[in-house]
């Protein structure tokens, strides 16, 4: 994925999020994250150490500088912190 697509899914996770409210996405993506793996065996976690250097967080966009680790999925990431905050903003 180029930068331009980058950007591109990153403006609308964004609008998803705003839309839908982050507890929700959080949830569904959750969903699709275990559809995945049973499908097609792709979804794991990725320590910190190994990520690309081109592999950001599809949700935030830091980098491997500034994460602690990724759960990866079918072309999604979303670095530990914001499944942090996710957690924090359930109700």
């Amino acid at each position: 994925m180029d930068t331009a697509d980058r950007e591109q899914l990153q403006q609308e996770m964004r609008r998803i999020i705003e839309r839908y409210g982050a507890v929700e996405v959080a949830q569904i993506l959750a969903e699709l994250r275990s559809e995945m793996a049973r499908r097609q065996g792709v979804v794991k976690e990725v320590p910190a150490s190994t990520p690309g250097e081109d592999t950001r967080c599809s949700f935030c966009g830091r980098g491997p500088a500034d994460i602690e680790g990724l759960i990866a999925g079918s072309g999604v990431f979303i670095c530990f912190r914001c499944v942090d905050q996710l957690h924090k903003a359930k109700p």
